[in-house]
This record gives structure tokens, sequence and C-alpha cells, in this order.
């Protein structure tokens, strides 16, 4: 069923046995849920005059083996593509501006995802319970990952965060068993709570120098019967006096300072290292206490007795 000027498609019984249909190219946008619950359908073949797709277009059709966004469409609603359990690939195209929450949430067979530069927003529980999802490119134009858009993606092992994001939200990563290495970029400045919470996989993070803020359980820890548990070993890599740092000891956690700490090297002409009180004169220089006289001695004049 269309509109007067067949320019949007307002539904489709979900009872209809075809396993393919090709919208016409008059079709502008695919209203709210014109195909929701239609398990018939394998194909849908969608024209570049489609511009948007509304929420619950194609929510749980459950046989779709594949979607196909074009260039045209620039943004995908929420729960649009919900629980297309059978679907192989998705093809997102560059145009593409806005990913609504729950879009492709429980795609269960996506095994990967390219999101385009053309992306600027990807809303909450987007990919969520993507269990065979391999490998995610995310849009270098995105500034955040919302709140458990990659959440229970059991089959991501690596993920690249680029330099657009600054925020990763609440849980975005949270249970992906077997998520080891986590590509944090400089732009990153605030990563919440349970961002990367009980992926037990993984075993260490590297924190940025522009991180101003880490929440509670936002990494080393797995959860256990409901309760956190920290992961044995987790090792934080940072830089000193960061808020990596902080929050490494405000958890217990192994920090490895990135930078190279100089220690001075004791030169003072008038200390050996075969005196007795070298140690001591060492530690004093490392800390700063001492830096000697102009004459590049430890004392003015006379000798340390």
């Amino acid at each position: 069923m269309f509109d007067r000027d067949k320019t949007a498609i307002l539904y489709y019984p979900a009872a209809n046995p075809q396993a393919y249909y090709s919208i016409p190219d008059t079709v502008f946008s695919i209203g709210r849920a014109v195909f929701a619950d239609c398990v018939s359908l394998e194909k849908v073949e969608i024209p570049e005059s489609v511009n948007s797709i509304d929420e619950y277009a194609f929510y749980n059709c459950s046989s779709l083996k594949e979607i196909n966004i074009p260039a045209s469409v620039n943004e995908i609603g929420k729960l649009a593509f919900y629980g297309c359990r059978n679907a192989q690939s998705i093809v997102l195209t560059d145009g593409l501006k806005k990913i609504c929450a729950n879009a492709f949430e429980e795609c269960e067979n996506i095994k990967s995802v390219d999101i385009p530069d053309s992306v600027t927003v990807i809303e909450g529980s987007a990919f969520y319970k993507c269990k065979s999802l391999e490998n995610i490119r995310i849009s270098e134009s995105v500034d955040k990952i919302g709140f458990h858009t990659f959440a229970c993606c059991n089959a991501l092992t690596e993920i690249d965060i680029p330099d657009s994001v600054n925020n990763i939200e609440s849980k975005a990563f949270e249970s992906c068993k077997l998520l080891g290495k986590v590509m944090l970029s400089d732009g990153v400045t605030e990563i919440d709570d349970k961002a990367f919470y009980d992926c037990p996989a993984m075993k260490s993070v590297t924190i940025g120098k522009n991180v101003r803020k880490i929440s509670s359980l936002a990494f080393g820890y797995i959860d256990n019967g409901g309760e956190p548990l920290k992961t044995e070993g987790f090792t934080v890599y940072g830089y000193q006096d960061s808020a990596a740092e902080q929050y490494a000891a405000d958890n217990g956690l192994k920090f490895v300072c990135l930078e190279e700490i100089q220690t001075p090297v004791i030169s003072f002409p008038d200390v050996k290292e075969s005196n007795w009180f070298y140690t001591a004169v060492e530690y004093c220089a490392t800390k700063g206490y001492i830096t000697g006289y102009h004459n590049g001695q430890t004392i003015s004049k006379g000798r340390i007795s």
C-alpha cells in the first residue's frame, strides 16, 4: 500500500509468502513498520530514490539474507532491522548520516560492518547482540560511541577507535567475550562506566594523554554472577599523573608508565661510587633535592666525612 503519489510505502502484508520484493523507484521513504514481521521475505531491493528508512521498517524479518542500503538513504530509523537473524551481510553506502538506536540489534549472522565516513551519529545499541560480528570499521566522522552500541558482539576480537571519537559511553563494548585488542585514538577524552566491562580476553589497555575521565568498572573487570571480579594480571599502560594512572591506582591494577623516566646520572667529581655516601647522594639527586654547585661538586669546599 502506498500514498496517493506512490512516494511512500505505507503497508506490506506480513502474511505475504513472497520471498522477493522490489520497491518502486517512485518511493522516497519506507514508512514505520512497513515490512515488520514479514518472515517470508529473503530479499528486498531498495531503489536509489529512497532517502529514509523509518523505525521498525524491517523489524523481525527473520528470513532476510542481505541488507543493502543505497547512497540516497541518509537515515536508518530505530529498530529498523532488529531481529533480522539470517542476514549474512550489511552494505552501508557513503551518503548515510545517521544510524538510530537498535537499528541492527540481534542481526546475529552479520560478520562484518564498514560504517562509511559520511555517518556522523551512531546511537545506542545500534549493533547490540550481533553475535557473529568479527570486523567493524567505525566512521571517521562520529564523535562518540553510544550506550551498548557494540555490546555482546561476542565474535569481535579487536577494535580501532578513530581520532574523531572523544567519548566512549557506558557499556559500549560490554560483554564482548573475545575482544582482546583495543586501539584508542588520541581523540578520546572520556571513557564511561563499564565501557569495556566483562571482556575476559582483554588483558591490557593503553590510554592516551588526552583522556581526562575514566569512570567506574570501565575495564579490568569481568562479570562473576552479577558481581564485578577483577581481571587477573590486567595492565594499564599510560602516562604519569594521568587519568589512566589514577584509575589503575583506584582499582589496584598494574600500571606501566609509557614515558621514559630519566634517572639523573651522578656526575659529581667529588662523589665516587666507592664512597659510603654514594647511595644517599644518588637518591637526593634523583629526587631533585640536590643539584650541586657551579663547580659541579656536591659541596662548596672541604669534604664529606
